[in-house]
């Protein structure tokens, strides 16, 4: 041991310049890392975090509260398209791939958007023009429904276009805070202008 330290002199003397370099960084980690303020600061944080716990128990009715209210949502969506939709009809369910949202009695349930394939696509449209475009395409591989459960509502202001040619071309056969749901097997038949 004596050996080494003594190595580690001669190497300090011998590497003079690198040694005050190391001494700098040093000396910069320190004020940094372990000044007063920082240390002041990570307590701070630290209180923070401990004067927070008392609030675990708010934390855990707000999240039961949430799950309630999307299984309530679940429940009324089917429900709605139990009452609207034929049996057998297909129905495809503006979502971020929610399985959930899928499964009706008697019914077939699908994402909207999705691929050629019929799997969720992972996105959103870009604009009301690709929104429109992913419908027609959708449609035409027989799909003929579009509901929007209360958690997708803000695609209808989002899309305006979008809600603008759903209004103009199929009738909205249900809509409320739970859920919009279209009917797009048929569009309306546009009007003649004379």
């Amino acid at each position: 041991a004596i050996e080494h330290a003594a190595h580690l002199m001669r190497h300090v003397v011998d590497h003079a310049d690198e040694a005050r370099a190391r001494g700098q960084a040093a000396r910069d980690t320190i004020r940094r890392d372990y000044s007063e303020e920082r240390i002041a600061e990570l307590i701070d944080q630290r209180l923070a975090i401990i004067g927070e716990r008392h609030r675990f128990g708010e934390f855990k009715r707000d999240v039961k509260g949430l799950v309630a209210a999307y299984r309530d949502l679940v429940r009324d969506v089917r429900a709605v398209v139990g009452r609207l939709v034929p049996a057998g009809g297909d129905v495809m369910v503006v979502s971020k791939g929610d399985q959930n949202l899928l499964q009706f009695d008697g019914r077939t349930g699908c994402h909207f958007p999705e691929t050629d394939t019929g799997v969720y696509a992972g996105y959103h449209p870009g604009d009301s023009a690709a929104a429109i475009a992913a419908l027609d395409a959708a449609i035409g591989r027989g799909h003929q429904y579009l509901l929007f459960p209360g958690t997708s509502l803000w695609w209808l202001d989002h899309y305006d276009g979008f809600r603008a040619h759903l209004d103009a071309h199929y009738p909205r056969l249900w809509s409320d805070r739970q859920c919009v749901l279209y009917d797009v097997r048929q569009p309306r038949a546009a009007a003649v202008v004379a």
